[in-house]
């Protein structure tokens, strides 16, 4: 349902974004994200998968 919100283009959608954008800001949700994406694929593709998620994030 999120996903379904957050793509609508109303201002619900628009905060739905904006809140999870700031989420995926905080170091905490990064590292949840990145030990999943870890757990989830297999040894080697993981960490390319890990890498590319974080290099998202870098400025």
């Amino acid at each position: 349902m999120f996903g379904y919100i957050a793509c609508s283009p109303t201002e619900v959608g628009k905060q739905a974004i904006a809140l999870f954008d700031k989420a995926l800001k905080t170091e905490k949700v990064r590292t949840l994200i990145s030990e999943r994406l870890m757990a989830l694929f297999h040894e080697g593709e993981n960490t390319q998968i890990v890498n590319a998620f974080n290099a998202a994030f870098e400025h």
